[in-house]
Parts: structure tokens; sequence; C-alpha cells
């Protein structure tokens, strides 16, 4: 095999069906090298077979496993640091993981290595990206110009897409000529450059063309005509880029506001809703859509679009600003106040800190300076900036007063990046430097730092570290209390056992720890009833003791607090599989994957839901999904499976799999068009009656039924290998059969049982001594059944029910009748609408001149079939019933408001669904 082949990444794919040969060939490859590696003695041999192994991977867009062959090789051989295709293809994989500063690393050393190296231009690109994207402009003006002088070497990108990127790093430096210049040229090329680069061009040339300064000129008529032409200019090379690619929203957005500059409010608003549906979460379109409404004086709509843009945003400078001017001239002067201080947070810091720079440049040598600057870095996620201020701090004044400061932050930020060594490492600075001021107290830091020590596995030292800070109460505080808790809960639930030859030992010891864990973890709910990553975990622990009732209501709890988690629905879809809810639980899991479309737990467990119901191609399918990116080492037994499923599957004649009876799930296509129904978060109910039938089962070695990963934003917390497989899920609780008389609300069963002697031995005229004792000693397991104390033949009859008169039950409905827009429009129109609990307008579509045909299900599927909508759910229940699912009550109470699931589809999976159910009506 060639040992170069790394240089063909970028440059080859093999995602075409005539390059599957080639695909299998690379595959086969990799198999022999892992198997010589078995054999081979020699560690400089193997790390070498591991590079060529990274390169294939590589080669074949598997990241994750080129990650891991590249790392298996450095441990092997050290000195791979001087291989330029090693520290290449290394470069790669950090560069679209986001690792950037191992990234520039890696790529200066090869440069560094081998000045002539065969892909320069390439690493020089790849340099330019990155410090393009952490907005170091002038580096990547200085790799993207190396890369388009360099003709002797190979790149990826042709040399027009090069000049593309020099002229957009022009604009960003505020060198706007040159961006013009450099843009015309490369138009007056088409044949050398692609359709859609052109339309990039023409959407930068345009938008340069819109918001480039006026020339000089002192007469104002003369600037407004030169302003308009400006503009008209724009909007013609706008619309040639819409043409050359008119599935960019960013150039609709751009034409929208050109639109608007000339008052031209309808065709803005078109073209604001052409980019809504391509760009979807944007907080600049729904600002801009809220000037827009601004302009034309409805208020309440602007009002609206610009809480949109907040809510993709929070800390969106100008929809703040505008939201303020909003309220201001609807003469809200403390609304706009808060607007506008909302605003500027932030904001002023930065531009400062730039500012003072620029004026002088020896700041670098001033501390407070540059721990202004490194927290500003720091909040906005500008980790290697951050970092690089921050260790700056300390080598310019290592007695900084806020140094304990720094080394947090120092922590923190490699805590997040996943270099736990070095986090350690600042973590313990921080809490053994008790002379300086730190901002987090050394419970805290102690706290932090046993975290860490999770991370790393080190879960005896974490163990005791939480252990000794609960024993100081005192010192910290009830919130902190709670998440040391936590921590220490999951801890001991997942923790390895000790070595014991005897299994019923060890499933006592397994039991054992799994309450200790429940203990802590409610304590840990106690302290802080609203983190939902303890009610996670505790529904866990639930689950593993198969604690039904108390896992799902757990998980509710959970679902309440963390919204959008992939874990705990597919936890949620666990628990509905150990009882045989087949259909609740594919519906839990399709939530899963619909969360997080590559979570290969929720994957993994559908499968096995498929499987377990006999559909094994859907399974297959599943299993599939579940192993993308990932290493055969995750889950070897999966691997196995699925080759068995695709040797039963190549069994069956090609023609007889179509004709194959219908399973009982639907599916995996059909299952995930179809609403999810809120049934699926309300069968508490049902569970509650279940459980409380099922008879005590011995507790098994481990209950883990999926290897899951709880994270959050700031921590993620490792999960011990699962000792039961999940495939081997069976239904292993016995239902007793429960008389259902006894739950019947049928009041024609009750007299016939009232109307009889009673069937216990006990009548009026019994002591309540007497009675206690024979309660006592009843041998029944069901409770008693009702008892009359009147005489035979005396029941009373039920009162009669006063009849409602018909127009009580059937009262008229207010309506409204609107004659003119004003009308539609007035403030008395909406305070009696909001006045009543129901009211009927009549002729709003009228004088509005609205098309409702518009809006029908046709027409949005005509036009944008692939639109995302919602899809809220409610549970199906009596009229008279509408039992609150999210209380710890039982009986659970009847409540006025509705609840509801909320799920996604696109409008034309939502137009079949729409027109299957008229079809079943």
């Amino acid at each position: 095999m060639f040992n170069d082949n790394i240089l063909l990444y970028g440059l080859v794919h093999f995602d075409k069906p005539e390059d599957l040969p080639r695909r299998q060939f690379l595959l086969m490859a990799i198999q022999f090298y892992e198997e010589k590696i078995r054999n081979e003695k020699e560690s400089l041999q193997i790390a070498q077979y591991y590079i060529n192994i990274g390169h294939w991977h590589l080669l074949l867009e598997d990241f994750s496993k080129a990650l891991s062959a590249y790392q298996a090789a450095y441990a092997l051989d050290t000195k791979l640091n001087q291989n330029p295709e090693f520290l290449f293809g290394l470069g790669i994989v950090y560069h679209h993981y986001g690792v950037d500063n191992h990234a520039i690393r890696a790529y200066q050393q090869v440069l560094y290595v081998d000045s002539q190296f065969l892909r320069r231009s390439d690493v020089h690109l790849r340099l330019g990206l990155i410090y393009k994207k952490l907005g170091d402009y002038t580096s990547s003006l200085k790799y993207f110009q190396r890369a388009l002088g360099d003709s002797t070497s190979t790149c990826s990108l042709t040399r027009s897409e090069l000049s593309y990127l020099i002229g957009f790093v022009y604009e960003q430096q505020g060198h706007l000529t040159e961006a013009e210049n450099l843009y015309e040229k490369l138009l007056q090329q088409p044949d050398t450059i692609a359709t859609k680069l052109e339309g990039k061009i023409l959407r930068q040339l345009g938008w340069l063309y819109f918001y480039a300064p006026l020339t000089n000129n002192s007469n104002i008529d003369n600037l407004n005509v030169e302003r308009e032409n400006q503009i008209k200019k724009a909007i013609n090379t706008l619309e040639q880029a819409c043409k050359c690619d008119p599935t960019c929203g960013i150039t609709y957005y751009y034409l929208g506001r050109c639109y608007a500059a000339l008052r031209k409010h309808t065709e803005a608003f078109y073209t604001y809703r052409n980019c809504v549906d391509k760009l979807d979460q944007n907080a600049d379109v729904w600002c801009s859509i809220g000037v827009l409404y601004q302009h034309q004086n409805q208020t309440m709509d602007a009002l609206q679009a610009f809480v949109c843009a907040i809510q993709i945003d929070n800390k969106h400078a100008i929809a703040w600003m505008d939201l303020g001017i909003l309220y201001e001239t609807s003469g809200q002067a403390q609304d706009a106040l808060f607007c506008y201080k909302k605003a500027i947070i932030d904001k002023d810091a930065l531009s400062a800190y730039q500012a003072a720079y620029a004026l002088d440049t020896k700041l670098n040598q001033n501390p407070e300076f540059l721990f202004g600057l490194g927290i500003v870095y720091h909040h906005y996620g500008v980790d290697n900036h951050a970092i690089r201020a921050y260790q700056q701090v300390l080598y310019v004044d290592s007695q900084f007063l806020r140094r304990s400061d720094v080394h947090l932050r120092l922590g923190l930020i490699y805590k997040k990046l996943g270099d736990y060594t070095s986090s350690l490492k600042y973590f313990q600075r921080a809490l053994g430097d008790s002379t300086s001021t730190c901002s987090l107290t050394r419970s805290e830091l102690s706290y932090l730092i046993g975290f860490v020590y999770e991370q790393q596995g080190h879960l005896t030292e974490a163990e005791n570290l939480y252990e000794k800070l609960l024993q100081q109460p005192d010192t910290i505080a009830t919130k902190l209390e709670g998440k040391i808790l936590r921590q220490l809960g999951w801890l001991y639930f997942y923790a390895p056992l000790t070595n014991n030859s005897n299994i019923d030992n060890l499933n006592v010891e397994r039991e054992n720890q799994i309450k200790k864990a429940i203990n802590t973890l409610e304590q840990a709910c106690k302290c802080d009833p609203t983190c939902g990553i303890t009610y996670y975990y505790l529904g866990r622990c639930y689950a593993a003791l198969r604690k039904h009732t108390e896992a799902f209501y757990t998980y509710r709890n959970c679902v309440d607090k963390l919204d959008q988690n992939a874990d705990v629905w597919c936890s949620i879809g666990v628990l509905y599989q150990h009882q045989n809810q087949t259909m609740d639980a594919l519906q839990a899991f399709v939530c899963a994957i619909q969360i997080d479309n590559k979570h290969a737990i929720a994957w993994m467990d559908l499968g096995i839901l498929y499987e377990t119901s006999g559909q094994a191609q859907d399974a297959l399918f599943c299993y599939k999904k579940a192993i993308i990116d990932k290493d055969e080492s995750w889950n070897p037994e999966l691997i196995n499976r699925i080759n068995q499923l695709q040797s039963c599957l190549a069994q069956i004649p090609e023609g007889a799999i179509g004709k194959q009876p219908r399973g009982p799930l639907p599916k995996v296509e059909e299952a995930f068009t179809l609403p999810i129904p809120s049934e699926l978060t309300a069968k508490q109910q049902q569970m509650a009656t279940t459980s409380s039938a099922t008879t005590s089962l011995p507790i098994p070695l481990s209950t883990n039924v999926s290897n899951q990963q709880c994270s959050s934003s700031s921590e993620t917390l490792p999960i011990p290998p699962s000792s039961v497989l999940t495939s081997n899920i069976k239904p292993s609780i016995d239902v007793v059969r429960i008389d259902k008389r006894l739950l019947t609300t049928d009041q024609s069963i009750r007299p016939k049982r009232i109307k009889l002697e009673p069937t216990v031995s006990f009548t009026s005229n019994t002591s309540s001594n007497d009675l206690q004792k024979i309660i006592k000693h009843s041998s029944s397991p069901l409770p008693p059944l009702p008892v009359s104390y009147l005489p035979d033949g005396h029941i009373p009859k039920l009162p009669q029910i006063p009849k409602i008169a018909s127009l009580d039950l059937n009262p008229a409905t207010p309506s409204v009748i609107l004659e003119t827009r004003r009308e539609a429009t007035s403030a008395q129109l909406q305070q009696y609408c909001l006045s009543q609990p129901i009211c009927i307008v009549r002729g709003l579509a009228n004088v509005l001149k609205l098309d409702l045909g518009l809006f029908s299900t046709k027409t949005l599927v005509e036009s944008q079939p692939d639109h995302q909508i919602e899809v809220r759910t409610q549970r199906q229940q009596a009229i008279d019933e509408n039992f609150d699912f999210t209380s710890m009550t039982i009986p659970l109470k009847n409540v006025w408001k509705h609840q509801s699931t909320r799920s996604y589809t696109t409008i034309a999976k939502y137009a079949q669904y729409q027109a299957y159910s008229y079809h079943d009506m």
C-alpha cells in the first residue's frame, strides 16, 4: 500500500456508486493491517500500521476512527511529530472537530518539518480558514495569499475560490475598494468559476454596493440620487445572485434589506419570508422584519418580531436596541430603558479594549488589561485567545492580585476543551493559593476538582472529596450541596462493584449500592428541586430497581426541567420496553432521535425494539445508524449482530422481502412521519395500575439498560459499560389480573352489590374493637366490598337532577361584525375580545383583504413542502376528565389546563397525515 495516501484527502471522494470498489479496497486494507498489528511485535512497525489505518479512515471520512488510530500511533512512537503526513492528517481531524489551537499547532509543524510538503497550499488554506473563524484577519489573509501564490503544490480549492476568500477577508478588514475590484475581476472570468461560487461573489458584491460609503458631495439632492442608484445597483446584483443559487437564505436577507431601504415594503416582506424559510433560526432576519413592521406603524407585529429575534439570540444587541426604540416611540420610557441597558451589556467592554490596544500595543505587558481582555474573550467562547491572555497575565506578573481567578478561568476553559490534566492543575493552583482573591469559594473549587477526578476515572478520589465536603455543611451553599449530592449519588450508581465470585452477593451489593444512590439523589432534589439532571439520575436508579412508576414520574419531572434532552427520552423508551408497551417505546425513541439525530444509544435501542418485534429489516437500518462515526471497539456485540442480520436477510429471495406480513410496529420511515401523540407523556395512570400488581424480582447484576450519558452545558459524566446487553430485554413482570368490577364506575353494578347482605362478617352492631380485630385477621388481599348498613329493601332512591334550561346549556355567543379596516385594528376590539371567554369576529378577512386560500394545506404544500412545523398533540380523555399527569399526587387531580406534547414534521408529511385522518373519518 502507499504511505502518502493522506495527500489525496479533499481531492478524492468515495460517495459515488462507481467508487464502491475503491472503498471496499480501502476497507480490506484496513482489515489486513489490523490483522498484521495483532501479529507484529515491533512497536515502531505497529505505529506505522496505525498511521496507514488512520489515513485510510480519514479518506473514508470516518474521523473518530482516524483520530483513534493516530493517537495509538503516537503512543507507540513519539517521534511522529517529525512526520509531515501524520501531522497533516492529525490537523485535518482536529480541524474537523473544531479544536482550533491543536489544529494550528499541527499544521504549522507540517510547514516547519517540511517546507516543500506536497500539500502545503492546502495547509496554508486550512490555517487561513481557522484564523478567519477566530477573527484574526491579518493572519488569515497572509495564509490565503500564500496558498494562492503557490502554484507548484496541490490544493483542494480552485484559484477562483481562494480569490473569493481573500476578497471576503478584505471586506472584514474594511478594505472595500480592494474587495470590490477583486470580486469584479473574478466575474469577468465566468468560465473559470462554478455557478454556486458565482452566486456567492455576486451576493458579497451586491451587499458591498449597498453598505459602501458614498462619494463626498456637498449637494444633498445629489447624495440622495447617488444613494438610490447605489441601492438599485445592489438589488440588480443580488437578484443575479439569487438566480445562480436560489437556496442561499443570506442572499434573500441582503435583498430584503435593499428593498426596505427603498421603502418597497411588499417586496421586502416577501423576500424576508423566503429568507426565513431557508435560514430558519436567524435573529438578524426577524430584527429586520420588526423594523419593517415599525415603518408601517404595525407596532404589535414589530414587537413580536423583535421578541422572536431575542428568543433566538438573547444577547442580540441590535434587537434589544430596536425594541427599546419601539417602546420609546410608544411612550413606555421604563421599558425602553430596560431594553437599552440590555443592548449595551458586554458590547462596550470589547470595543474599549480593542481601541486601547490600537493606540498602545505595549498593553500586552499590562496585567489588568490582559485580565479584562481574557474575561471578554472567555465570555464570547474564543478559547485560544482567552488562554493566551490569561497565561500572559501570569507571565507578566506572577504575583497578580487576582491570580487565583486566572487559574480558575484557565481550569474552566481546559475542562470545556476536555484537557482534564491541565484543568486539574489550574484548579489545584487556585485552591492552593490562599493569598489572592478568587470569585469562587474553596468549597466550589473543591467540587470542580472532584468533578475533574470523575472525568479522569479517579472515582475513589472523587468520592472521598465529595464526602469530605458534605461533612462541612456550614461552609457550602444549598445549591452547591445539591450539586455535590447529585454527583456523589450518580457516582454510587455507576461505580464498579467489588470483586466477588458469589453472584448472590454481587446482586445484594448492587441493590444496596443503588439504594444508597437513590437516598443521596433524593437529598439532592430537596437541596435543588430545579435541577433536571438530578431527576434524570434518580430515574435511572429507580429503573435499575424495576420501580417503574417512580422512574416514570421522575423522568417526567426531568422533561419539564431539561426540555430537549435525548438521553431522558431514550430512558423513557427503555422503561416502556420493559413493560411491553412497544408503541410507546417506539415513540419515545423517535423523540430522542428527533432531538439528536446522531444519538447512537437511541438508534441501538430502537433497533432492539424492532428486532424483538420481528422486523429485522428495520432493526438492521437502526443498528447501522447507531454505529456511524463509531469505532468497532465501541460495541463489538452490535457489530456481530449486524453481520448476523445481514447474512439472514441475504438468504431471503429479493422478491419475497416486500411480500412479508406487516410487523406490529410502523416501519422506521413511517415512525418519523407520524406526529407523536400526547399519550407518550401521559401513561402514568396505566403504569401505576400495572406496577401495583407486579411481583418482586431479584435485582440483576447490572441494570443499566443502555450505556447512556447525560450532559448539560457545563458537565458531562462518565457512564460505565453496561454488563447486561440491551438486546436481552425480555418481559419479566408477571401482571396479576385485577377484578374489573373493583375499577368500574358503572352505577348500575353498585346497587346490586349493596342490596345483598354484607359479604364480610360484621354488622352495624359490631363494636369498634371487634371491627379492628376482624380487619386485622382478614386474609383477603383485596379491599372489602361496599357494605350496606340499611335494612333489606330500603335503599334510598337517587335524588332527581334538576333539568337545565336550554338557554343555559347553549348561551348566545357574543359576536362582532367588522366593516372597516380601522375597526379591525382598533384597541376597543382587542379589549372586547380579551374580556370575553369566547367571541366570534365576522368579516375580518374581508376588511383586511386576506386571501385565506394562501393558508390552506394544499397551497402550503405546493409552495413550501419541506418547511418544518411544530405539532402539538393533546391526550384524549373523557369529556369530564382532564388529569394532571405532572403532579406526584395519587390519585391524580383534575385540572383546567390541557397538557400537550411537542413534535416536529414538515408541511408535506403533515398533509399526508391529515389526508389519512380524513380518509379514516
